[in-house]
């Protein structure tokens, strides 16, 4: 529901006012309510979903309605964006423990424990249980490198990333991770030029910048670099 409103309204404050409208006329219908917690979380609202996402779970317990699947991944979500590591990791079991085949909640699990660097062998479990189900996602093969990457194991870590960067082209933070793990190896140059790939793809991210220009690059160069294939590039469709 909450996606249907994010495809079919431009106009993002118009759409939370249908849904708000939509609340008001149902206020006991858990259905509603979700679909109003998720259209916030979608629009980084983050600690209003929370809220929201909060009176889902106590109306769901009144009316001994079970909760979805989407709703423990959005959830979890809005409270990991948040920075409440603890309550998302709670909602995250909840969810993998009511849906243990959750490929979604499985990942984004191990994949904060591996940003977080703990529960490493516990993440690799989970990622594993992911990949069974979903045997050629390219960010869950990327999640499987990046908690190898945490526990130190180099070179399985690489093969993992390079596998997942050959089955999602394109995606900057796998770029980047190829590029943290060349700079573990003592591999400077391929690491700056991971980093490089990883900025072609997203010149928005200050992680990025900050490694790049820490290692002698010009970032207003790299960004001339860019926009200039990229007009040479819509010269030759022409």
């Amino acid at each position: 529901m909450a996606a249907l409103f994010a495809e079919k309204n431009e106009d993002k404050d118009s759409a939370l006012k249908v849904l708000g409208e939509a609340r008001e006329k149902f206020p006991d219908s858990i259905d509603v309510l979700f679909a109003y917690a998720s259209y916030l979380y979608m629009s980084n609202k983050f600690a209003e979903a929370i809220t929201f996402f909060e009176n889902v779970m106590a109306k769901a317990k009144e009316q001994n309605e079970v909760l979805s699947e989407n709703f423990f991944l959005a959830f979890g979500a809005s409270l990991e964006r948040k920075g409440e590591f603890e309550k998302a990791e709670t909602i995250f079991k909840e969810g993998i423990a009511r849906y243990p085949k959750s490929h979604f909640l499985l990942n984004y699990l191990a994949y904060m424990w591996a940003e977080q660097g703990k529960n490493l062998d516990e993440g690799l479990d989970l990622v594993n249980r992911a990949l069974t189900e979903e045997p050629n996602n390219g960010a869950y093969v990327d999640t499987l490198g990046w908690l190898l990457f945490k526990k130190g194991k180099l070179e399985e870590a690489l093969t993992a990333v390079q596998k997942a960067n050959d089955l999602l082209k394109k995606d900057p933070v796998i770029n980047e991770h190829l590029g943290d793990i060349f700079d573990a190896m003592g591999d400077k140059q391929k690491a700056v030029e991971a980093w490089k790939e990883s900025f072609r793809i997203d010149s928005s991210r200050d992680v990025i910048k900050e490694k790049l220009t820490k290692n002698g690059v010009d970032i207003a160069s790299l960004l001339s670099e860019i926009e200039n294939k990229g007009d040479n590039g819509e010269k030759e469709k022409k």
